[in-house]
């Protein structure tokens, strides 16, 4: 019912959902954001939810023309663009690009400083492996409007993440996130790289990629 955005059948099926541990609530709710599906993601937040609780498995997002698949081994999962090791529905909704799941997820108290490890095989070690929030997430995949919605959360975001943003933003030539970041916090102009600058000077950063 959440992969087909089956509405009917969580309505028809609350007691069931309603019944079962907070896990598999929570994990209905991870991968109806992975999906795609805000329907049902405000549907498991009105049954209560936990939003901020972690997936069990690993969440994949396949590759382009199939469906989210869970699995509990990684050595199983056929054909991964990218893995999510335990992640929250803020982080799946980040990931896909999803800015209406996004805004319904931090409406229901979605904790914007959570983490976890994300492996995208079609990257390098250094740049597919880590500890990624919510806000870097959005950073690297140039989901300006998520980045803007996330720094205008009442929630505090460490500086320490606004800096690691701005390298994710900067290196993937993502210019209007570089400047989101900037107006949210102008101390971080002295983080940006030197070439950066130099390319702004130049006018160059809004043609970067």
């Amino acid at each position: 019912g959440t992969i087909r955005d089956d509405t009917g059948t969580i309505r028809d099926d609350t007691g069931t959902i309603r019944d079962d541990t907070e896990a598999t609530d929570a994990e209905a709710l991870v991968t109806a954001a992975a999906a795609g599906h805000p329907a049902i993601v405000s549907r498991l937040l009105e049954y209560g939810a936990n939003v901020n609780q972690r997936h069990r498995a690993t969440v994949t997002l396949p590759l382009p023309g199939s469906e989210p698949d869970l699995f509990t081994e990684i050595r199983i999962i056929p054909r991964v663009k990218e893995m999510y090791r335990k992640p929250t529905a803020l982080i799946m909704a980040t990931a896909t690009g999803n800015a209406e799941i996004v805004d319904a997820l931090l409406k229901g108290k979605a904790d914007v400083s959570i983490h976890c490890a994300i492996t995208l095989p079609d990257k390098s070690a250094k740049d597919g492996k880590g500890v990624w929030t919510p806000l870097l997430i959005a950073a690297s995949k140039g989901h300006a409007s998520i980045v803007d919605t996330l720094l205008s959360s009442p929630q505090t975001v460490e500086p320490a993440q606004l800096i690691e943003a701005l390298e994710q933003a900067t290196a993937k030539g993502h210019s209007k996130i570089v400047e989101a970041l900037l107006a949210k916090d102008a101390s971080l102009r002295e983080s940006l790289p030197w070439w950066w600058v130099t390319m702004e000077k130049c006018g160059l950063t809004g043609t970067y990629l």
